[in-house]
């Protein structure tokens, strides 16, 4: 079954820390290419974050 939007939000939450926490290492190692790709994938967590956001009512 599907999660709910909060589920996938919270998850993706977690998934854009660790992916950070690991381009951070691959940073410190001197790879490039590594980072930028964990970096997207970091991203592409971020934009689900915002994508699940409740709506806020405007007043």
């Amino acid at each position: 079954m599907p999660e709910s939007p909060d589920e996938q939000r919270v998850a993706a939450e977690y998934v854009a820390a660790l992916v950070g926490e690991l381009a951070r290492i691959a940073h410190g190692q001197g790879w490039d290419t590594l980072r930028y790709l964990l970096e997207m994938a970091r991203e592409e967590a971020r934009s689900i974050v915002v994508a699940r956001e409740p709506t806020r009512r405007r007043k």
